[in-house]
């Protein structure tokens, strides 16, 4: 609930961080005007076996993220929680 109301990084107690979050960005283009940076856990590709290992095609990973204050992706997370 911090990151949604007042913006910034998290990274669990057992992450490094490896790269500056500077550099998180630095190829979108417009990493001022991004609001919301999460990290890729897996993508399958082209893997047919993919639903024996994972729910999605593609995940994000919650260990680490970034973003600016009350991002409304936070908000929708926020509200699932809460109806849980």
């Amino acid at each position: 609930m911090v990151l949604y109301d007042e913006g910034g990084v998290y990274g669990d107690i057992d992450t490094e961080c490896l790269r500056g979050v500077e550099e998180w960005l630095q190829n979108t283009g417009d990493f001022y005007n991004t609001g919301l940076a999460v990290g890729i856990e897996v993508v399958t590709g082209d893997r047919p076996d993919w639903r024996k290992f994972f729910d999605r095609p593609i995940q994000i990973c919650q260990w680490s993220m970034a973003a600016a204050p009350r991002h409304p992706a936070l908000r929708l997370v926020l509200d699932k929680i809460q109806n849980f």
